[in-house]
């Protein structure tokens, strides 16, 4: 709850997908694709309740075992055309809160720290709606007869406009603005997020894609180096950090190793003090 407004989440799960059979119950990481969204809409501080919408009863024993509601969906609104916005409001229209927000499993990297700082953008703004959008500038056309530019003036991608997108990943909305044909009100509001988060399961390279995140071990060196000591170890830490294909984190000593010995450097520099603020650090 925020400043007095009740908040549901509803989570669409349904179990039939042609790209990807048995997309939200397939193993990612250690957990089923559906978990993942489950659990972040869990750790929210403002989510006063979650119900997750199914036509499958090994999904809705999974929710049930996470702790949280489940409803069985009408098998009328089951099918791969059926749009999200009646399926939320068949779920909501019977409970009482005063905004909703929809979750959709297949965007499992979405934070809750994300997630949360939506939710009070749109009650502290006094908005109808936040959409989760990935800003993705580009040179796009048009493909009529004859193709034409949706831009003005060819640009490198990083002066371009900003291009949002919906990610897909949360849609929140005032309850009075959902009705069988809409979740979007009048007041809207863009929340971007990250490429990670905005990351959709559509097909198997997405669920490939998405094991490989969560999977993914964070590397970190601890180095230090001075005048007495020698620098040596910090040329060969800046080495060995670019043979990894993620963006390591460089701890030092601040009471051994000036930041300053690393240079113009674009790795994460995390200064500790002592071996025992190295390990406070680490945990």
């Amino acid at each position: 709850m925020i400043n007095g407004k009740r908040i549901v989440a509803i989570i669409p799960a349904r179990i039939h997908t042609k790209r990807v059979p048995n997309k939200l119950i397939r193993l990612v990481g250690k957990h089923p694709l559906v978990y993942y969204m489950i659990n972040t809409a869990i750790n929210s501080d403002y989510i006063d309740e979650i119900i997750v919408s199914t036509d499958s009863v090994k999904i809705a024993l999974l929710a049930r075992q996470l702790g949280v509601n489940c409803i069985m969906r009408d098998p009328s609104i089951c099918k791969d055309e059926t749009p999200l916005d009646i399926v939320v409001y068949e779920a909501i229209k019977q409970i009482e809160c005063d905004f909703c927000v929809t979750l959709q499993p297949t965007s499992p990297l979405l934070k809750t720290q994300t997630l949360d700082d939506a939710l009070k953008k749109c009650v502290y703004d006094d908005v109808d709606s936040v959409i989760s959008v990935i800003n993705s500038p580009r040179l796009a056309w048009k493909n009529e007869k004859i193709p034409k530019p949706l831009y003005e003036e060819r640009l490198n991608s990083q002066y371009l406009p900003p291009y949002y997108e919906e990610t897909g990943a949360f849609l929140i909305t005032k309850k009075e603005c959902i009705s069988e044909n809409n979740r979007i009100g009048n007041k809207i509001r863009l929340y971007e997020v990250s490429k990670e988060e905005a990351v959709s399961v559509c097909d198997f390279q997405d669920l490939a894609l998405v094991n490989a995140i969560i999977n993914q071990k964070k590397v970190a060196i601890y180095v230090n180096g001075n005048n007495s000591r020698g620098m040596g170890h910090v040329y060969r830490a800046l080495e060995l950090a670019d043979e990894f294909y993620e963006k390591v984190d460089l701890y030092f000593d601040i009471n051994e190793t000036s930041e300053i010995v690393f240079g113009e450097t674009d790795y994460n520099l995390i200064s500790v003090d002592g071996i025992k603020g190295l390990y406070e650090a680490l945990n």
